[in-house]
């Protein structure tokens, strides 16, 4: 026992050895590696006579299933003074039973055969996917397929889910970080169709007429993308599909004009007495669409997505310990333009601080172009971690979905890492000064009354809600 103890001192005693012989001159940093090597296997489109687009990818190495139905209409279709009609129905056709069917009888349905059906609502769009193992997947359509065509919406599901819904809002206001990102988001989608949030009295006006029509004129067969990755027979299941939603419900599909937003800009505090201040601050962004979409994916790394890397982290974390994490985010639309994002957690006597630390650091890249290092880290993580979009058949199947749903050019996934590659300082320096607005700002500060109390030189006035 004692010599074997012996060995395996002396074995980690030799690796230190072993690495004297080494070329010791190397530093880690500056070592070059192949790029990652990955192709996105494409999917076969199809389209059926009932107007429903398909994607179809096989995989057999395991006996599973997964479906993804895509549907235009979301809650900016929501009426006004009706907000939330979307996020209840989709709660509804899952949680509210079917026709011959109560939920829970589904659910046990699932259960039995290990099935798993979800369904979402976000923005413009309707999301419901469905997993099942091979040997179920007829089972797993019936159930789909009564779902988005044939809820119940009985009263007591109704009441019970409209009831979660006003519970949910009402402690919304719990959370400053919440509270701070809707703030942002109303001001900057002022009398837009996406800057209205459900309210305790528009989530009681929704009735049974409203949760019927809303389906009726969204979810049908003719305004679905639907995406099947997996171990299925191609045949049958285009059959079973066409089968099961063959029916061409009435009418064209009325979709509501999309109301633009009126900006308002500004600094605004939201008054909590709160151990540290919550700061939101944005700007509308730029579509999905855009042409500037991979230079601006590229500017905001070096701005501040790229974690320790990024100029906001070093700016206001390393180089003035005022938040422990900050950054700044696009989240960029479809149906309008999207959103940007930054901000941070911060003490109440370093907010004024920390807000012109921000703003300057987004004038600096507006002014002065990005270091040759900064771009190339920037570029190397995002094409580096594109490959991890790509995990299994069923993301390749929801990317594959996303560029039909968004009109994004075909071969949007081939070339990613190329145009990315292609982005030069220039690019990243004219694309900041296009989509990087600090003096159009809408400011939201979530925090105790003199939190900014201070020299605010960019805003002649506080507003105070």
């Amino acid at each position: 026992m004692r010599r074997k103890k012996y060995t395996a001192v002396a074995s980690l005693l030799i690796i230190p050895l072993l690495l004297v012989g080494c070329d010791q001159n190397r530093d880690p940093r500056k070592l070059k590696f192949d790029p990652i090597k990955f192709d996105a296997p494409k999917t076969e489109r199809t389209t059926l006579e009932n107007g429903a687009i398909i994607h179809l990818l096989n995989d057999h190495e395991l006996p599973l299933i997964n479906m993804a139905v895509k549907i235009k209409g979301g809650s900016i279709y929501d009426p006004i003074g009706k907000e939330g009609l979307a996020d209840l129905t989709t709660a509804l056709i899952r949680s509210g039973g079917v026709k011959g069917m109560t939920a829970e009888e589904i659910d046990q349905e699932l259960e039995f055969i290990g099935g798993a059906i979800e369904a979402k609502s976000e923005g413009g769009e309707t999301n419901i996917v469905l997993s099942v193992l091979s040997k179920d997947i007829d089972k797993g359509l019936t159930l789909l397929s009564k779902i988005i065509k044939e809820p119940a919406f009985r009263g007591d599901k109704i009441l019970l889910e409209k009831g979660k819904f006003v519970e949910a809002i009402r402690r919304e206001n719990d959370n400053p970080e919440d509270v701070g990102v809707r703030e942002l988001i109303k001001k900057i989608y002022s009398g837009g169709s996406s800057g209205r949030f459900p309210t305790v009295e528009s989530v009681n006006r929704i009735g049974l007429a409203d949760l019927r029509g809303f389906r009726e004129n969204y979810f049908r067969s003719e305004n679905m993308i639907i995406g099947i990755s997996g171990d299925f027979d191609k045949k049958y299941i285009l059959q079973r599909i066409g089968e099961l939603f063959k029916e061409k419900e009435g009418g064209a599909i009325k979709f509501p004009d999309i109301k633009l937003p009126v900006p308002v800009k500004g600094i605004y505090l939201i008054e909590r007495n709160i151990a540290q201040s919550v700061i939101r601050m944005g700007h509308l962004g730029l579509k999905k669409s855009s042409p500037d979409n991979h230079a601006v994916r590229v500017m905001n790394r070096i701005l501040g997505e790229g974690g320790f890397n990024s100029r906001l982290m070093k700016e206001v974390r390393t180089a003035r310990g005022l938040a422990y994490s900050v950054g700044s985010s696009f989240k960029m639309g479809h149906e309008t333009e999207g959103l940007f994002m930054a901000g941070c957690d911060t003490k109440p006597e370093s907010t004024v601080e920390a807000l012109e630390v921000i703003l300057k650091t987004m004038d600096d890249m507006r002014t002065t172009p990005v270091t040759d290092e900064e771009l190339a880290i920037a570029k190397d993580s995002i094409i580096n971690s594109f490959a991890f979009a790509f995990k299994g058949p069923d993301e390749v199947m929801l990317n594959r979905l996303n560029v039909e749903y968004y009109g994004l050019p075909e071969d949007y996934i081939e070339t990613f890492r190329e145009k990315i590659d292609a982005v030069t300082k220039e690019d990243v320096l004219r694309v900041a000064q296009k989509y990087l607005r600090p003096d159009e700002m809408a400011i939201v500060v979530v925090g105790k009354k003199d939190a900014l109390n201070g020299n605010l030189p960019r805003f002649k006035s506080i507003h105070r809600e």
